[in-house]
């Protein structure tokens, strides 16, 4: 496929000029906002992942053949809420979608850190509202992913490198919080996620949407 770029707005690749582009990058509000948003997200997604094996099979004796399932249905949550995704996009900026699918996850994350704080609901609370939480991924690693390049389109590329490079580097936060904090309950996960989609939330209140 040729390239698309326009050659004015192509850059000449050099080490020095993406290092330049990478301070760019983090000193730009705009950009940052939206990629913290989706950082701190993943921060908690990881802290599931991390986390659950211990939470559903050592905690709550799910057998590990099962375990897979219990992984999984958040999978077909996330897959339904993209396909939902793609039809929202054409009716609503895609600012609105990010700051009502993060409003949604931190209410499922709270939900999960009182549930796992104060023992009660058992494993069925908790694989609801991690179900909720995870489902809106859908939405939110899309739009905040799409309102981040938008805001730096000269420079996509590296901002989309830099995306990727903070949204999966996040789970080395999670394992090193889940590490250290770890009281042998479901609990540690359970605050972990709702301190992060706080933060995330917290980001997504800062934008500006588009009218």
């Amino acid at each position: 496929m040729p390239e698309t770029l326009p050659a004015e707005k192509r850059s000449q690749a050099s080490v020095t000029k993406a290092f330049h582009n990478y301070y760019a990058l983090l000193t730009n509000a705009k950009y940052m906002r939206f990629t913290l948003c989706l950082t701190f997200y993943y921060v908690a997604a990881y802290a599931f992942i991390t986390g659950s094996p211990f939470v559903y099979i050592t905690y709550f004796g799910v057998d590990p053949q099962h375990y897979g399932w219990l992984f999984a249905v958040n999978i077909v949550g996330l897959m339904a809420v993209s396909m939902v995704n793609r039809r929202l996009v054409h009716r609503y900026p895609l600012e609105a979608l990010l700051k009502n699918a993060v409003f949604i996850a931190t209410i499922a994350a709270i939900v999960l850190a009182i549930a796992t704080g104060l023992d009660v609901g058992g494993i069925t609370v908790i694989v609801g509202a991690v179900f909720v939480f995870f489902s809106m991924n859908g939405i939110i690693a899309a739009t905040s992913t799409a309102c981040a390049l938008d805001a730096v389109p000269n420079v996509a590329g590296s901002a989309s490198a830099l995306m990727g490079a903070l949204q999966y580097g996040s789970g080395i936060i999670s394992s090193l919080l889940l590490a250290l904090f770890s009281d042998s309950t479901p609990w540690t996960m359970g605050w972990i996620i709702a301190l992060f989609t706080a933060a995330s939330a917290l980001m997504a209140l800062t934008v500006q949407i588009k009218k």
